[in-house]
């Protein structure tokens, strides 16, 4: 088996409000030059394929064609990402299998059923590929397919772990060891794994760390959801993040991207291999005089720059100077550092005092000057953190109650008692 790994493209990602489209254009036709050179059985991308769950139709255009170009060397599998939205790409892959011929590309938006959730791939070799996909989980998000409403109170470590167990169990179900290889595919963050800093915080804090312990035994897994390449920690299981295929922000500056190539055979650890990705621009920050930057001004090309220059005093031409300096370059951000200006510290506390309001605080003040007529304002504060959560998460807001009124209402013909 030949397996060509990728994730977290990122598709309408912008910089300072710069598109970062034309690094995406080149860093898609260097993966797909990549594939083709490799010529895999099958292509993996682990989730965060758009940068916002409501993408662009551009961006959703320019995700269509680079996966059926994909698809022209090898069936591509895309995990759903916490970026993503579940919705739209089970709505991507009901046009995959109307818009004719054999379904291609595949994208596995949700969390399927055991028995629904391996998808098996012939290879050139003879072997099958036997792939179990784990999209990104959303720490509300119940997921019934994997056990009775009494466990959904549990940690969401203990959640994932019981719905890596459920997957591994199907995934080895009339497994044969001579002809079939096993993947198990995820957006997940494993505790002991760097991050970048670019990733979306609250999506890899301590309520979402996960770890390897219950991963089914595969010849390769791979993950999404760190920017930084990079093995997965411990010797448990052989598998790598891709990471991002160009530096996302300046949290990623000193990064090699890459692609990942592993190749298997039934019963054997997987061999794996990176191949380092140089398409896009380059990102570059600076901080000194504009004589030290005029010496290497030669050095910087068409990069996406940011430039602060230290200055006696104000230069009103400073951001012109800067442009003839570096005439092919993308300036983010020109700004000075005057000697001429007291700067006043400030404290994380006057930081905190001065900060801008959250909705939920906002809505909590008002909460508190008001009251609340129904339920109790703590009641209602929660109910509201949960409604912008699941806006923000893309999903329908779930509620405890909602499940117990369901498990406490009658079945079809049955009678209910005074």
């Amino acid at each position: 088996m030949k397996l060509l790994h990728t994730s977290d493209w990122h598709l309408g990602a912008t910089l300072y409000r710069q598109s970062r489209a034309p690094d995406h254009d080149q860093v898609i036709a260097e993966i797909t030059e990549v594939a083709r050179a490799f010529g895999p059985d099958l292509i993996c991308h682990t989730g965060d394929l758009f940068d916002r769950a409501r993408p662009a139709t551009e961006d959703i255009t320019r995700a269509g064609h680079a996966l059926r170009e994909l698809a022209s060397i090898a069936p591509v599998v895309v995990v759903c990402g916490n970026h993503d939205s579940a919705s739209l790409l089970d709505a991507l892959n009901l046009y995959m299998r109307i818009s004719g011929g054999v379904q291609r590309v595949h994208f596995v938006a949700k969390v399927r059923a055991p028995q629904d959730g391996v998808l098996q791939f012939p290879t050139r070799s003879g072997h099958t590929v036997r792939l179990a996909a784990l999209p990104f989980q959303h720490a509300h998000l119940m997921t019934d397919a994997f056990g009775d409403p009494a466990s959904w109170g549990t940690d969401y470590l203990t959640q994932v772990r019981g719905i890596e167990a459920a997957l591994g169990r199907a995934l080895l179900t009339n497994f044969n060891p001579t002809t079939d290889i096993a993947v198990f595919a995820a957006h997940l963050y494993v505790g002991g794994a760097t991050h970048s800093g670019s990733e979306r915080g609250m999506h890899i804090d301590a309520t979402y760390s996960t770890d390897l312990d219950t991963v089914p035994a595969v010849s390769y897994a791979a993950f999404g959801h760190l920017h930084r390449p990079q093995a997965l920690p411990g010797r448990n299981v052989v598998g790598r993040y891709a990471g991002s295929p160009i530096a996302l922000d300046f949290g990623e500056i000193h990064e090699t991207k890459s692609v990942v190539l592993v190749e298997a055979e039934p019963g054997t650890p997987a061999r794996v291999e990176t191949v380092p990705l140089s398409a896009g621009r380059r990102l570059s920050k600076f901080h000194g005089t504009l004589e030290q930057l005029e010496a290497i001004a030669s050095e910087i090309d068409d990069d996406l720059c940011v430039i602060t220059v230290e200055t006696p005093t104000h230069l009103p031409t400073l951001t012109e100077q800067v442009r003839r300096m570096l005439p092919r370059a993308t300036l983010l951000d020109v700004s000075p550092a005057r000697s001429d200006l007291s700067i006043d510290i400030v404290t994380a506390d006057q930081v905190e005092v001065d900060a801008e309001p959250s909705l939920r605080e906002m809505f909590a003040e008002f909460l508190a000057e008001r009251g609340s007529r129904a339920a109790s304002p703590q009641i209602v504060l929660d109910a509201f953190s949960r409604i912008l959560g699941a806006i923000e998460e893309d999903r329908d807001p779930v509620f405890d109650e909602e499940a117990l009124l369901t498990a406490a209402a009658p079945t079809d013909g049955a009678e209910v008692s005074a």
